[in-house]
């Protein structure tokens, strides 16, 4: 088995579902997951995008798993993520998000500011 079907196996047990299950919600046949699996096919694009809508994820890690996007940024991760989440919000929710955000910059202005290419905080 290929690392990537190890990665999707290990998904598809967090959410207790079978390969068929994640097929059909991924909207993949199952013939395609199969050649997945067996490492006879390489997920595409179309592929990926699917499996992160089934399993409610950042297309940006279903690409990474599948080695897709073989070097990518931390921060560029990071912002995938808080970008995902943030779209999952209610109004409410984002205004209160942006409160907390002016106030953690607002904070470490007082403090002095912080070194962004060291990340660290004075």
């Amino acid at each position: 088995m290929n690392a990537f079907a190890e990665w999707l196996d290990l998904e598809i047990a967090k959410h207790n579902w079978t390969r068929a299950e994640l097929s059909r919600r991924a909207g993949i046949s199952q013939s395609t997951l199969s050649l997945i699996y067996s490492g006879q096919r390489k997920p595409g694009p179309d592929i990926c995008e699917g499996i992160a809508m089934a399993l409610d994820l950042p297309s940006i890690t279903v690409y990474k798993a599948a080695g897709m996007m073989l070097r990518v940024a931390e921060s560029t991760a990071l912002d995938e993520l808080m970008v995902y989440r943030l779209k999952e919000m209610t109004p409410a929710q984002r205004q209160e998000l942006m409160q907390f955000v002016e106030w953690i910059l607002f904070r470490d202005r007082k403090r002095g500011g912080v070194d962004d290419e060291h990340d660290i905080r004075y």
